[in-house]
């Protein structure tokens, strides 16, 4: 396969991995407070992925959010890198809310290059590259709302935030609530809540504690959509420190950026 052809692969891939995982919901899982839910299907799409990926690109690199830490690369000018998810919204999957989504990019040392999330609740398969973004091969936009008091606007709260005096959540909801927005809407699952920004279901999304897993892939989206997104720490270049992330359209993307600012 050329370079190009990695959209291609991602959405075999993805596609697959859906329906395995679907076969596998609801399945057992484990808790704790610094890492949340970890469910056997998080440990068995890690794999599958891993393997496909390791098959079509042995040399080529593997960043996931189910690696141990000695176990994550840096992003190297040498390879290009892949970085997986491979349940996004394993708290909704163990209580069987529908919200959850397996995610699978492709960066070089610059940029997100190819990325792909799909939702295999609702048979949703969102692309992307860098000139455009679809959903099931239709290509789709961002909203064109103009200002923030009219838009829909999607938090999160990660299990890292119990470790402060004041949750963010606390924090986001005060400072975010109607009618500075016209409504808040927490779905926990990062990469679909950026694929409906990307998509115009949400208007924009705020986090500052996602990692480099939850968002890489949406970003891609959003921005070959129409849309604006800010790494609030880090880059993608250094994956280990990226942290947080703040997005929407053009419109309303200077208003929203100035409510990421504070959170510490």
């Amino acid at each position: 396969m050329t370079i190009n052809n990695r959209k291609q692969f991602i959405q075999g891939v993805l596609l697959e991995a859906g329906k395995l995982l679907i076969e596998k919901y609801p399945a057992s899982a484990i808790y704790s407070d610094t890492k949340g839910y970890l469910a056997e299907a998080d440990i068995l799409m890690n794999e599958f992925i891993k393997t496909k990926i390791k098959n079509e690109y042995p040399n080529e690199q593997i960043f996931s959010e189910e690696d141990d830490e000695s176990q994550r690369p840096e992003i190297s000018n040498s390879f290009l890198t892949w970085i997986i998810d491979p349940i996004c919204g394993t708290t909704n999957f163990v209580k069987k809310l529908p919200f959850f989504v397996i995610s699978l990019c492709v960066v070089n040392s610059e940029d997100v290059l190819f990325s792909g999330i799909y939702d295999p609740s609702r048979d949703e398969l969102f692309l992307a590259d860098r000139e455009s973004a679809t959903l099931n091969g239709v290509q789709v936009f961002v909203s064109d709302v103009q200002k923030l008091d009219e838009a829909i606007i999607a938090i999160n709260c990660n299990q890292s935030s119990f470790k402060r005096d004041r949750l963010l959540l606390v924090d986001h909801v005060i400072d975010l609530a109607p009618p500075t927005t016209r409504r808040l809407r927490i779905m926990e699952s990062a990469n679909l809540e950026l694929a409906y920004v990307a998509c115009s279901r949400l208007d924009g999304y705020l986090s500052h504690e996602d990692k480099i897993w939850d968002m890489a892939a949406g970003s891609l989206m959003i921005q070959s959509a129409g849309g604006v997104y800010k790494i609030l720490k880090g880059s993608f270049t250094d994956p280990k420190s990226c942290l947080g992330i703040v997005t929407s359209n053009e419109n309303i993307f200077r208003s929203l950026a100035e409510h990421a600012k504070g959170y510490k």
